[in-house]
Parts: C-alpha cells; structure tokens; sequence
C-alpha cells in the first residue's frame, strides 16, 4: 500500500468517524482543563501573596486578583475553548449529517409513493392490495418465530378471543385481540389528528409492545396523511394455528426528530 492510498484511507476513516472523534476531543479536553486547572490554583496563590507584598496590602481588587492570576489560568482556558469547539463541531456534524439522511429519506418516499401510484394504475387496486399481502407473508415467513406476548391490553379480554399476530414493523409475535387491535389504531389515529404527528413508538404503547430503538424517528404526520390505513392477512404458524399479520397500507415517514 503506497502513502496515497494510506492517506485517503486515513482520510476517510477520520470523516466517516468524525463525530465521535470530536466528542472523544471535547471529554478529553474538559478532563485536561481540570487537570490544569488544579496545578494552576497553587501557582495563581503565589502571585496573589507575591501582589500583596508588592503592594503592600493584605487584600486585593477584583481588578488586581485577576489580572495577576490569570497568566496562570491561560492553559486551562485555552484547553476549555478547545473542549468547548469540539463539542459545536459534533453538534454541527450531526445536525449536517441527520439533514442529508431526512433528505435522502424524503426522495426515497416520494419515489415510493410515485412508484406506489404507478402500480396501483396498472394492475389495479385490489391486485396491488393482494402484492402487498404477499410481500408481507414472505417477509413473516423469514422471521424467526418467537414465542408470542400476550400484551397487557388483551389481558382481560374474557369476552374476545386471543389470536396470535405479527407486526410487519418490528417483525415481532404478541398475542391479543381484534378488539384490542381496533382500539389501538382509533386510539393512533386519534392522537395523530390531535398531535399533528405520531411515532412508531406511539403506536407500539397502543399495541402493548415494548419501544423499539428507531420508535421514535419514523411515525406519521397530517402533512402526509390524516388517517394511518390498515390492513391484515394471514397465515398458519408452525404449530398450524391461524396468526394474523397486521401491515399498514400508510407507510411511516422519516420525522427528522
């Protein structure tokens, strides 16, 4: 490997990893800044004590205080603006970095729902409905079947039959009931009409479902949509019992937030 091809290795390695060397920077120079801030105390007292006698004086301005000792704070202040810029340029680089994904992420949405009209155009919109169906079988029918969760909301529920289901956007099983599920999508798309937004996560404390770690970032807003569709299919379970996949026909937005 010639020092070309090091270097941009180097190079690329540093950009892609930039944020985390700048915050890397800003804790080490918060913990340098101590550091000197501690030896600089005994040497800032000596000036003081070498002032009053100068001066002849035993107490000292405000004036005078700082301006003698502060030639021993110099390095601590230097190491703290450094602390302090690191920390502005991971908070920049950041910033930078989630506008150029939301943008990304909004191309990729409109050319989805472009490419979503153009299907329904074509072949129909019942056939369109029955592709989406097949697409999320298929995709259930790669996930590893977890033992199901029966989730709080559908504990109680005497009167309604538990059934298994699958929630095509966390790939995970729970146990609950139609009744349940129904509440749960008025009770999103009531919060949605109030809150003008709505996360996955939302969505997941409806179902009784623990938060996922994107929960937060993709949902629903009314600049897209004032009601979130749902749809259903099904399928047999290894144990040949009926599961019931919950899919949504109003795919989740990037939120930017």
């Amino acid at each position: 490997m010639n020092l070309k091809t090091f270097g941009k290795k180097v190079g690329k390695g540093i950009a892609k990893n930039l944020p985390k060397i700048l915050v890397c920077g800003s804790i080490a120079g918060m913990v340098t800044s101590v550091i000197f801030a501690v030896k600089a105390t005994p040497k800032a007292m000596i000036l003081l004590d070498e002032k009053k006698q100068e001066l002849g004086t035993e107490k000292l301005d405000v004036k005078t205080i700082v301006k003698t000792a502060a030639p021993a704070y110099i390095p601590t202040a230097i190491s703290m603006v450094a602390s302090a810029g690191c920390m502005i340029g991971a908070m920049n680089e950041n910033d930078r970095r989630n506008a150029a994904l939301a943008a990304a992420y909004s191309l990729s949405e409109s050319a989805l729902k472009q490419y979503q009209e153009k299907v329904v155009e074509t072949i129909g919109e019942e056939k369109e409905k029955e592709l989406r169906q097949t697409i999320t079988l298929d995709k259930m029918a790669k996930q590893p079947e977890e033992t199901p969760v029966i989730v709080p909301a559908a504990r109680d529920a005497s009167y309604d039959q538990l059934v298994e289901c699958y929630e095509s956007f966390s790939g995970r099983y729970f146990k609950t009931t139609v009744n349940a599920l129904d509440r749960a999508m008025n009770g999103l798309n009531k919060q949605l009409l109030s809150d003008f937004r709505v996360t996955q996560n939302d969505l997941f404390d409806y179902l009784g479902l623990e938060h996922t770690k994107n929960g937060d970032l993709l949902g629903w807003d009314t600049d897209s949509t004032l009601t979130i569709e749902t749809f259903y299919s099904s399928k047999l379970d290894e144990d040949s019992m009926p599961c019931m996949v919950l899919d949504y026909s109003t795919p989740p937005k990037w939120l930017g937030y």
